[in-house]
């Protein structure tokens, strides 16, 4: 969680862990979270500490905002639900594995892929 003047301006989460993989959630009203490294401590806590080897992301194929953000932080869609989310509206899945995320410091961790 990133706290300005004691308040939340960002939150990535993370649930329904797996053994492999674990689902992300982000909630940022101020983009500026990424700039001091929000998604980093994120990446490294559930790819180095956690030892997950990929992140999932469950998006509406109408959340326009959320898709570019999860494309930029590396994610790929890996398969699309359709009427998903509702009647007209698809749900993605999107995948980040640990090898191709940029912010991930692997050599922190365990060996580069």
């Amino acid at each position: 969680m990133a706290l300005r003047n004691n308040k939340p301006v960002g939150v990535m989460l993370g649930d329904n862990w797996t053994a492999e993989t674990v689902q992300t959630h982000v909630g940022v009203t101020d983009p500026l979270v990424f700039k001091h490294g929000l998604h980093k401590e994120f990446a490294n806590w559930v790819f180095g500490v956690c030892g997950r080897s990929a992140m999932l992301g469950f998006v509406p194929a109408s959340n326009e905002k959320a898709i570019k953000i999860d494309k930029h932080f590396g994610f790929k869609e890996e398969y699309r639900i359709k009427d998903g989310y509702k009647k007209g509206v698809d749900v993605i899945i999107f995948r980040l594995d640990w090898y191709d995320c940029p912010y991930y410091e692997a050599e922190k961790f365990r060996k580069v892929a």
